[in-house]
């Protein structure tokens, strides 16, 4: 049987692309995959020779399994395509690595995730040990007790000359290893390094400061790792810094001293993306970050859990160094209405198209700000959980001019009732959304069959509405909503 005209012209369409992005490379595996099962025999004479042709969409994984099983199938249909395989938690520990660095069909990743299976140092020298390594260009092996002795064997291997991004998070390296990591001559492609909860201290900022051989790196994450004040000043006065320009420093025990220094530092002038997350930054700090002569091309900034209060915020509404930013945290600073009114008030603002102000002080005024700002109207991602805003702020969002463009909204644990659900569910701010969390927001049977009956919920994926008060009927008129899509109306399916 041969193809039919419009599957291969779907075909076709999509390998004549320059480039593939993520959403192209799965419908072109759909197409594949349907193709060979449907008639092998004419995939194997027709489509394969075809597919073969294009072997610039065959250097990066076309999708990812989470199987060896579903990996050697991949492998059956399309032998000289490359994949993603995606191991989490099937606790593997040493045995399970070596047996799997064996595998010839390793040989075909580009990416593999091994994150949480209790490797160790054994297993991380097996893995390091195994040529069919040779394409990876992205390892994640976080969370398993890989030691010095992992490390070195991993920055020895010339079978991970291709690494681009290597993922060490939470693991149980100290300063040698990380010297290892720092001076291996196999590593001068990686442009991500995840060290965050290991032991990195002086010797290891000292290595990876002075590197040679990490001349592309862009991406370093040394959250949670013992560096001491002294380390800070090394870090922040060194050429590596010039290069990042995205750097972590969560849980670090910063405090506005150190972000002084910090911001003070010509090396931050690439800097895209800074997060701080969990320290000790306050006011002071926040201010230091405002007025830096050095962030004007940051466009992410994650400041949670730090006590910089509404102070703080004001001072970064109004940098005229921060307007680049796009992707704004603030979760747990001691935000109150005044910080959301200098957001919503702030022309610098205008470029944001994320904002997360979690566990804030907000209210139903600070949600009114925010939902009439034309400084607003980009957002795609707003997160408001645990912010008071009762059925106030949820008319208020309900009503906003500018809020057209949200495709995920979080309004978990706020004090709100049907009244609230009833004016969202009616508003054509939900219209584009693709996640709704609820969460302990009172629902009632009122609100469930308001947002059941709303055609404005039509692109809705998934959504969270636990800890409600929603009876039989209201969970009915869920279950049979001609408007949800078929994944959440079958959550209800057997209540």
């Amino acid at each position: 049987m041969k193809p039919l005209p419009q599957t291969f012209g779907s075909l076709r369409s999509l390998m004549q692309l320059p480039a593939l992005d993520s959403e192209q490379r799965a419908q072109l595996w759909e197409l594949v995959s349907a193709q060979f099962h449907d008639d092998p025999e004419d995939f194997a004479a027709e489509w394969a020779p075809y597919l073969q042709g294009f072997a610039h969409h065959w250097q990066d994984a076309l999708v990812e399994f989470e199987s060896l099983e579903e990996l050697e199938q991949a492998l059956s249909v399309l032998p000289f395509a490359r994949f993603a395989l995606k191991l989490e938690c099937h606790m593997l520990q040493p045995q399970g690595a070596r047996k799997l660095a064996k595998s010839p069909l390793l040989a075909q990743l580009t990416s593999l995730n091994l994150m949480i299976n209790q490797l160790g140092d054994e297993g991380a020298m097996a893995l390091a040990s195994s040529p069919h390594l040779k394409h990876l260009t992205c390892l994640v092996l976080s969370h398993n007790s890989i030691g010095n002795e992992g490390a070195k064997a991993l920055a020895a291997s010339p079978h991970l000359a291709r690494l681009t991004s290597l993922d060490l998070g939470s693991n149980t390296i100290f300063e040698e290893g990380i010297s290892a990591l720092a001076s291996s001559p196999h590593f001068t492609q990686l442009t991500c390094l995840d060290l965050r909860r290991n032991v990195v201290r002086q010797e290891g900022i000292y290595a990876l400061t002075t590197s040679e051989h990490l001349p592309k790196l862009s991406v370093l994450d040394l959250s949670d790792t013992y560096i001491e004040k002294q380390d800070l000043k090394t870090l922040f006065a060194s050429d590596l810094l010039a290069q990042l320009t995205s750097l972590s420093l969560n849980s670090s025990g910063l405090v506005d001293e150190d972000i002084e220094l910090l911001a003070s530092s010509p090396s931050l002038a690439g800097m895209t993306s800074l997060s701080l997350y969990q320290n000790t930054i306050g006011a002071e700090g926040a201010r230091a970050l405002a007025s830096s002569l050095y962030l004007g091309e940051l466009t992410c900034l994650d400041l949670s859990h730090n006590p910089i209060g509404d102070e703080g915020v004001q001072a970064l509404a109004t940098s005229a160094h921060l307007s680049q930013l796009t992707d704004l945290c603030l979760n747990g600073i001691g935000m109150g209405e005044p910080g959301a009114i200098a957001l919503a008030s702030s022309p610098q603002m205008a470029k944001l198209t994320s904002l997360s102000l979690m566990r804030g002080r907000i209210g139903a005024a600070g949600t009114k700000a925010l939902a009439q700002s034309p400084h607003m109207a980009n957002l795609t991602s707003l997160n408001l959980h645990d912010n008071s805003l009762g059925d106030a702020g949820a008319r208020s969002l309900a009503q906003s001019p500018y809020l057209k463009q949200l495709t995920f909204l979080d309004l978990s644990y706020n004090q709100f009732w049907d009244a609230g659900i009833k004016a969202l569910a009616a508003s054509s701010v939900l219209s584009k959304l693709t996640y709704l969390n609820l969460c302990d927001t009172y629902m009632g049977n009122e609100g469930a069959k308001a947002l059941a009956a709303s055609p404005h919920l039509a692109q809705l994926r998934s959504w969270d509405l636990e800890n409600h008060q929603i009876g039989r009927e209201g969970i009915q008129a869920l279950a049979t909503s001609p408007f949800l899509c078929q994944a959440i109306r079958g959550q209800f399916a057997y209540y």
